[in-house]
């Protein structure tokens, strides 16, 4: 069973989408499997690139270092090898802000 939790935010080694390398980066968990596997979606400090990127308001409170952003359309598959370690927990106002820009981007791309 995944160690991972749905809202929880991970300090986690992405692969880049061109399929060389990666980086680190912070990560917020969105559904997790009963393998050792989640769906996560990228944060950025960046600002928003369209209006599926939301802005998390408790950033801070969430264990994060900076203002940071969602990309909803950057989503991927985050092992429990990658992850190095579990930052925080996005607060109730942000889960739910977070999870209507998904369910709309789900509807009208998915």
């Amino acid at each position: 069973m995944s160690a991972f939790k749905q809202w929880e935010v991970y300090w986690a080694f992405v692969p880049f989408d061109e399929g060389h390398g990666g980086k680190d980066r912070p990560v917020v968990v969105i559904s997790s499997g009963k393998d050792a596997r989640a769906v996560a979606l990228f944060l950025s400090s960046r600002r928003p690139n369209n209006s599926y990127d939301v802005e998390i308001i408790d950033w801070l409170k969430s264990g994060l270092t900076e203002k940071t952003y969602t990309r909803a359309a950057r989503r991927y598959a985050l092992e429990e090898l990658h992850a190095h370690y579990k930052m925080g927990r996005l607060m109730r106002l942000d889960q739910i802000r977070v999870a209507e820009v998904l369910a709309l981007y789900d509807r009208l791309y998915t």
